[in-house]
């Protein structure tokens, strides 16, 4: 693909949450939306919005098709956004997860989302180029009770392509001004909100909706206090317009540094009112968010949504997939995976927008927490976008589609931060998954095997190749433990090899040992030199039965592929 021709928040926080409230000016229904998929503003660009509420009659069960889907990378990373050869300026960089939408003309606007945000515009996702004409500054506003300090665009949403809305992710920065952070750190004095911007000329400037704090659109019931940060509702998942005529989004909900996190849930039938919107209070959309300069009440706190099935940070993005005929919710979350937590990109599915399946893993990625040091790399801001999507907002996806993420090159601290995507597709079950085979293998070529402890491989051009690795064990228990629980991770000329730990072999007996062998397919590859970098580590000590333990990285080797 044609990567941008022309940079985030720092959320060093252990998960990233949503929270949701928002107030209607009419009483939104008691009982979970019966609602199917978005509407597609191209066959209806000035909808009827509904004054009563959806029909709540379930619909005829029928048998699902689908009782086990999954999600899976079906191919390397591909740079979107180059931050060394692609930015504006140093603070252009990807700092909340992507969004999109095309305007009036046709044309894809793509979010660049920073406190000084950019826009790449193009035909298509596929080929796009930076705009350095800033969309939106922050106001840097001192005062807490404006809600209009440091300022992301979290989402966007239009009917048309000519007025666009826009969520915005605000930090009020205490330590950024004076006399307002007596601890002089950014999470002590981090303080978020979210409220609304929009655009009348296709997307090319933002301003505030309403005069500050007027534009305030979701809060938790508590004033800033200097030291009780990290506090507040934050980081808007995109707006979904549901069948039903109503605006859903997903927030972050934090409070009681430094971690208690939930995602909310909230909606609007008005997005012109920043004070429409009403959150799931956990049996219908009633709640409200409040001014907690104005008014007080812990009722005005949105709750955990469905808590033991997203957890408290899936909430970057959600889309419809036509082919699931569900919603998927997409986010970095944890979860206890063979005997470990494993950390990285999760995905749900609902058929409501409310209740949602429990969260699985799509790819394991070193997240800011979990690399061994600060400066190492890692990713964030999960999004996925289909670029054949019918959706002028990009609300839905189909059997294939992508899953962008910032990767952070030298950790969270630096600002060189690339906009990279994977492609992924949707399968009926895991045993389904296919993965694509290379031109070479399906040309019937001899693939030639490449030992991973090798430091240096001579090849000849057009030779498909694979990685090899074995682990052995005294009992085949011994080996299923290291199956379990062990980690690796395969970078290819900088891009990370999807599924790693997919592409093991039955175990077999060798001797008095047991054994199973890794092939990793990695086709042909251009004339010139190549560099795999391999690490096997494991959170959990693994014993070989042979007098060894391992725990933590316990190999580490660069291989150097030579194609002539």
């Amino acid at each position: 693909m044609k990567s941008i021709q022309r940079y985030g928040f720092l959320i060093p926080l252990v998960i990233l949450l949503y929270g949701c409230t928002a107030q209607l000016p009419e009483p939104a229904p008691t009982s979970t939306p019966n609602i199917r998929r978005p509407t597609n503003p191209a066959q209806s660009t000035n909808p009827t919005l509904p004054t009563t509420s959806p029909s709540q009659t379930a619909p005829l069960q029928t048998p699902d098709p689908f009782p086990d889907p999954v999600i899976a990378a079906v191919g390397k990373e591909e740079v979107v956004f180059d931050w060394t050869t692609d930015r504006c300026e140093p603070e252009n960089l990807p700092d909340l997860p992507t969004r999109a939408f095309r305007d009036a003309e046709g044309q894809v606007n793509m979010i660049i989302s920073h406190y000084v945000n950019y826009r790449a515009v193009g035909p298509d996702l596929n080929n796009l180029t930076m705009d350095c004409d800033p969309l939106l500054k922050s106001t840097k506003n001192a005062d807490p009770t404006a809600f209009s300090d440091w300022e992301w665009i979290g989402s966007t949403y239009t009917e048309d392509g000519q007025t666009i809305y826009a969520l915005i992710h605000n930090e009020y920065q205490g330590h950024t001004h004076p006399g307002q952070c007596p601890q002089g750190e950014y999470f002590p004095c981090w303080y978020n909100t979210v409220s609304i911007v929009k655009s009348t000329d296709a997307g090319r400037t933002f301003s505030h909706i309403a005069e500050p704090p007027e534009h305030l659109v979701a809060t938790l019931p508590y004033p800033y206090i200097a030291g009780e940060g990290p506090n507040g509702i934050r980081a808007p998942s995109n707006i979904l317009k549901g069948e039903d005529g109503f605006y859903y989004s997903y927030l972050a909900a934090a409070t009681e540094y430094p971690q208690s996190q939930w995602v909310c849930l909230m909606r609007t039938d008005d997005l012109e009112d920043p004070k429409a919107w009403r959150f799931w209070d956990g049996e219908g959309f009633d709640g409200q968010f409040i001014d907690p300069y104005v008014d007080k009440g812990e009722d005005h706190k949105c709750p955990p949504l469905e808590w033991d099935n997203i957890g408290a940070s899936l909430n970057d993005s959600i889309t419809y997939n036509t082919y699931l005929d569900q919603y998927v919710l997409i986010g970095i979350s944890a979860d206890q995976i063979e005997n470990r937590e494993v950390w990285g990109v999760y995905y749900a599915f609902s058929d409501d927008l409310v209740h949602w399946s429990r969260r699985k893993l799509l790819l394991e990625l070193p997240l800011p927490w979990t690399v061994e040091h600060h400066t190492h790399t890692s990713h964030l801001y999960p999004s996925l976008l289909d670029p054949d999507s019918e959706s002028r907002n990009f609300s839905t996806t189909d059997k294939t589609a992508y899953l962008y993420i910032t990767r952070q090159n030298f950790g969270q601290g630096s600002l060189d931060r690339d906009l990279i995507r994977f492609p992924v597709e949707f399968f009926p079950s895991k045993e389904e998954i296919i993965l694509p085979s290379t031109p070479a293998a399906d040309e019937g070529l001899e693939v030639l095997t490449l030992s991973i402890l090798k430091q240096e491989f001579t090849v000849p051009a057009n030779t498909p190749l694979e990685l090899t690795l074995a682990w052995e064990a005294k009992t085949a228990e011994h080996v299923a433990d290291f199956l379990a629980d062990g980690q690796l991770e395969i970078i290819l000329d900088g891009e990370i090899l999807p599924l790693p730990m997919d592409f093991w072999g039955e175990i077999k007996s060798s001797g008095d040992r047991f054994s199973s062998q890794w092939l990793y397919p990695v086709g042909v590859l251009d004339p010139g030199i190549h560099t795999v970098s391999i690490t096997i580590s494991s959170s959990v000590a693994i014993n070989d039965g042979l007098g060894n333990m391992y725990q933590g990285r316990f190999f580490e080797n660069t291989l150097r592929i030579i194609v002539e």
